[in-house]
Formats: structure tokens, sequence, C-alpha cells
């Protein structure tokens, strides 16, 4: 081989090597970028001991106590959530949003919360079940 051919071949192994590199790191970034995702969308909410009640009080307050809710990901990678808000309503009535302190789980764990919604009973416009005369 002359001295001409042996530069050109390695510099075609150097222009080889470094495609080779940027396109493991770039399939590398987009697989992250898919599991990553799909962990986020993935989530699961489970709701347990879950109760309510009405105080005597004047006004009448209304309680729901959510003493467990557990937030899930079957995804393979750590997860992480911040700015955590948990709204709830019913039948278009807002009754209230709960802040709560942003968390991180790897794969399998979970993360569990406790929430408690408080709601002026008076400031419900509550329907009243319908009564057939006789």
């Amino acid at each position: 081989m002359t001295p001409e051919k042996t530069a050109r071949l390695g510099t075609k192994t150097i222009r080889y090597a470094v495609i080779l590199v940027l396109l493991t790191a770039i399939a590398g970034s987009a697989t992250y970028a898919v599991m990553s995702d799909t962990s986020i969308q993935g989530l699961t909410v489970r709701f347990y001991n879950v109760s309510r009640y009405c105080s005597n009080s004047t006004p009448a307050v209304l309680t729901f106590n959510f003493s467990q809710v557990v937030v899930y990901s079957t995804a393979s990678l750590e997860t992480s959530l911040t700015h955590v808000h948990f709204t709830m309503s019913a039948d278009g009535v807002l009754f209230g949003t709960v802040n709560a302190q942003d968390s991180k789980f790897g794969p399998g764990q979970s993360v569990s919360y406790s929430l408690r919604w408080l709601v002026l009973a008076s400031t419900l416009q509550l329907s009243q079940p319908q009564t057939q005369g006789s």
C-alpha cells in the first residue's frame, strides 16, 4: 500500500467511528426519551380507605378523607413527580385542589399520599332526589 492509501484508509476509519458513536448516542437518547415518556404516561393512581362525613357545626363542613393515595408506574425507569396537584370534582362541582410533595421512586416502587378536602356545605348546590307523588 502506498502512504496515500494508508492515510485515506485511516481517515475513513476515523469518520466511520465518529458516525457510529454519534448514531449510538442518538439511538440511546431516543430510547431513554421514549422510556421516560412511558413512565409518566403509564402512571396509575389508586385510592384506599376513603371516607366522608359532614359536621354538625354551623356552617356545616363536608370532609373528604383519602387515607392512602398510591401513585406507581410499571415503567423500568426511575420516576420523578414534581408540582403534584390532586383536584377533586363531582358532577361538574369543583371541591378543591390539594398540593402534595414532590417525590421520586424507582422501578416497581410507589409513593403514597394522604389527602383531605374540607368543603363548606353551604357553597355546594346539591340536587335533591326527586320523589314521585302518590
